[in-house]
């Protein structure tokens, strides 16, 4: 009983975690927007998502790891959804300036 009570107390909070996602995307949001600059442009929406996506995994993956050093322990499964989160959130982010710059993204014809 009292492993179980020292687990439930050194659980990050709802806030935390978002908070966490929110350091985690925002450090990352730099490197892959360097990593994306000037490639998704006439790219198609879904493509550029994919390819912002694929080219923020490693950069979220490695900011996640130094951002967990400071805080609670958190277990693997959770660890995944807060990457996957962050991953979100600068795919959002760097399609959505990329979008406020002008339509270039070129749809394929149906």
């Amino acid at each position: 009983m009292f492993k179980y009570l020292t687990q439930l107390i050194s659980r990050p909070s709802r806030q935390e975690l978002i908070d966490l996602v929110r350091q985690v995307s925002d450090r990352s949001f730099p490197a892959v927007q360097d990593r994306t600059a000037g490639r998704i442009e006439g790219m198609p929406l879904a493509e550029a998502r994919g390819y912002v996506r694929a080219r923020a995994t490693g950069v979220i993956r490695r900011q996640l790891e130094v951002c967990l050093t400071r805080r609670h322990a958190i277990d693997a499964k959770l660890q995944k959804q807060i990457g996957l989160h962050a991953c979100e959130r600068v795919v959002h982010l760097i399609i959505g300036e990329m979008l406020a710059q002008g339509p270039t993204i070129r749809r394929q014809a149906a």
